[in-house]
This record gives structure tokens, sequence and C-alpha cells, in this order.
């Protein structure tokens, strides 16, 4: 969602539920009217390298500002690592999962970075 659609929902959240409907129906309206198809979802972006860079600019902006209001934290790379790697060792060992019960090798993109301390890359967390 660009920039202008974010400003506009924004004010069409501040209307009534009831102008909401009309608003929405008004607008779909229009869109059919104008024979106007609905974005891929697949693609946030219009495809084109701005248009890919300026979606992963809309987020960073969004979970920055999500980050200003509390709404998540940061968690340790090392700590993430950790998580996932439990939650994998724990499928191998249940019957959920029958590929889990094979003896493949752990990839190295799997394996945590190895540091003496602290990773100094963070993870944001919902």
């Amino acid at each position: 969602m660009n920039k202008r659609v974010k400003a506009l929902v924004d004010v069409a959240r501040k209307l009534t539920p009831a102008e909401q409907l009309e608003l929405s129906a008004a607008l779909a309206a229009e869109a059919a009217s104008r024979d106007v198809t609905p974005p891929d979802d697949d693609d946030p972006a219009d495809g084109t390298p701005e248009g890919i860079e300026a979606a992963w600019l809309d987020e960073v902006e969004r979970r920055a500002a999500a980050l200003e209001r509390g709404e998540t934290k940061l968690v340790d790379a090392d700590v993430v690592f950790a998580r996932i790697q439990a939650r994998l060792d724990a499928a191998k060992n249940s019957d959920a999962c029958s590929f889990a019960s094979t003896n493949t090798p752990r990839r190295s993109w799997m394996r945590p970075p190895t540091t003496t301390g602290s990773s100094s890359r963070i993870y944001p967390t919902t």
C-alpha cells in the first residue's frame, strides 16, 4: 500500500461503519466502471527495481514505527536461531513430520553465527 492510499485509509478509519460501507461501495463501483483490476498480492511493488525498493522502504518504516510505539521488540539473532533449532529438533523427534525422521544434516545457513558474544544482528518479533 503506497503512502497516498495509507493516508486515505487512515481518514476512512475515522468514518462511522455505515460511512465506511458507503465509501467502500462507491469506490468498488467506480473501479468496476473503469474495469480496474486489483493489484497482484504476490507483488507488493510494481515489479520495477525502483518499485521494489520503495516497497521495502515502506516496510522498514512500518517496522521502525511499530518498534518506536512499543508494539514489537527486538530479539538477538542468537536467540532466534536457538528457537528455530529447538523447533526443528522437536519436529525431528516427533512423528508429526514424516520428513523429520530422516538423518538429513543441518544446512550451513541454518546454523547460528559463531560469535564470542551477543550477535550484532537483531530481528524484530511481533
